[in-house]
């Protein structure tokens, strides 16, 4: 059987697709004297559950976007929950990252809830094939790299000083075990967390895929699904940059040692212009202040700060093409930064002892992108309504157009991260400045390839050597 607009051909037996993607439905056919019967009835559920499994991990091994969202489709429509799909993505992907987890799993549950919370069908397949493709193409074509498991007794403080030494082996046998053990990722959210602020890493991806995991293994209690999550996190720790050993932020832990025994005052309500001041003065300013403010003040003038950051984006920064690496600028370095808080908040909420590793980590992105920014009016960016704002942008997350999951996923982070803490802000003018910042983000022109700087730097770095 040949469909004439693809040229698709099917085995009429089986319905499967010899030539082309999806399978077509086959059904029983008899011959009873000059009747023609053809039962019309369903295979089981089960039969229907696994053929469409199958299909399902075959197109995501090619990366179909199309028949994805088709197969996902016969798995709504069949009765079955889709987030069942994704427990075998993940359980098919996890040991496909070579360097550990990717934000195509730090957006999953981001892009999940917002599949929750949607009624309409076509929107609700939308979100997971959004979420689904990124990781298709983060593990398109990767062998397995296999986590080196040997028999380790687990304990907190194996597991820090492993991952300080960069033991890939030994922190991948010690998480391995301490499921085995009996523990859960609840279990070990604590101390992932502290290793995650114990140097300014990976410009604060560490500490926001610890809380994305958390929110992952809440939706998914399989333990197997936790161990290959948790797993695939404590690689990228391994991995991870550390921004701390660099000139910039090297006062980062002599910071945290001025400050250990300092407590945070009562004083409500930050008023201190932080945006013209360089990392190490404000590194300066916080053990100065340290002991007048509550830190929920000092996050929440933080966190304005950081959205004010972006709405004075210079963007004609991030055209250049003549710039050093180190000047190399775009939106991601100003929303990391509002990302990066929502995780403080979230981790430091349930382990209050992290308030200050957290606030100061933030103190890093003002202090970084002060020579990215100049002054200008964004009135313009003000929101009016909050509610009309959310479904709009939400609205974009499904039109988005950027063909590169990375681009939409950062999107999605933003718009759930910012979301959040308007809720928690307790200043209007808080509020406010989040909003906007969204609002000019989502409205903005992102340049996803830098052709000639790229080259122009490639060249440069290669002549040193001539």
């Amino acid at each position: 059987l040949t469909c004439n607009y693809h040229n698709w051909k099917f085995d009429l037996k089986t319905g499967k697709a010899l030539v082309g993607s999806d399978s077509v439905k086959t059904y029983k056919v008899d011959r009873i004297g000059d009747q023609v019967s053809i039962d019309l009835s369903d295979p089981p559920l089960i039969e229907i559950k696994k053929r469409i499994e199958r299909e399902f991990l075959e197109a995501f091994e090619k990366r179909e976007y199309g028949r994805m969202a088709r197969e996902l489709t016969r798995y709504k429509l069949s009765g079955i929950d889709p987030l069942k799909m994704i427990e075998l993505v993940i359980l098919k992907s996890f040991d496909k990252f070579e360097f550990g987890m990717s934000h195509a799993y730090g957006a999953l549950a981001d892009w999940i809830n917002l599949y929750k919370e949607e009624e309409n069908l076509e929107k609700k397949i939308a979100f997971l094939v959004e979420a689904i493709d990124h990781i298709a193409l983060d593990t398109l074509r990767q062998p397995s790299f296999s986590y080196n498991i040997q028999k380790i007794d687990y304990s907190e403080s194996k597991l820090k000083d492993a991952v300080e030494k960069e033991k890939q082996g030994e922190v991948e046998s010690l998480i391995y075990c301490a499921f085995e053990e009996g523990l859960y990722f609840n279990d070990l959210e604590q101390v992932l967390s502290e290793i995650a602020l114990s140097h300014y890493q990976g410009f604060g991806h560490s500490l926001i895929f610890v809380t994305k995991v958390k929110e992952l293994c809440d939706i998914f209690e399989d333990k197997e699904i936790q161990r290959a999550l948790t797993l695939c996190l404590v690689r990228s720790f391994i991995f991870s940059t550390k921004e701390d050993l660099l000139a910039e932020f090297q006062n980062y832990s002599k910071t945290l040692m001025s400050i250990e025994h300092s407590r945070f005052g009562k004083i409500q309500g930050v008023d201190e212009n932080l945006l013209n001041k360089s990392t190490n003065e404000l590194f300066l300013w916080f053990e100065e202040v340290i002991q007048d403010y509550n830190e929920e003040s000092f996050y929440e003038t933080f966190l304005e700060e950081a959205a004010r950051s972006l709405l004075f984006f210079d963007e004609s920064l991030k055209n250049r093409t003549d710039n050093p690496v180190v000047n190399n600028v775009g939106w991601l370095d100003f929303t990391h930064g509002l990302t990066f808080a929502n995780a403080v908040r979230n981790t430091c909420e349930k382990y209050p002892h992290l308030w200050k590793a957290g606030l100061v980590q933030m103190l890093c992105f003002l202090g970084r992108n002060k020579k990215f920014r100049k002054e200008q009016e964004w009135n313009n960016w003000k929101v009016l309504s909050e509610v009309q704002l959310r479904q709009n942008l939400k609205n974009k997350l499904l039109d988005h157009g950027e063909a590169l999951p990375i681009f939409s996923s950062h999107l999605t982070k933003t718009f759930v991260s910012i979301f959040q803490e308007v809720s928690f802000c307790q200043n209007k003018k808080s509020r406010e400045t989040l909003l906007a910042a969204l609002n000019k983000y989502f409205n903005s022109k992102v340049k996803p390839k830098h052709v000639l700087r790229n080259i122009t730097q490639s060249v440069r770095l290669v002549q040193k050597d001539f």
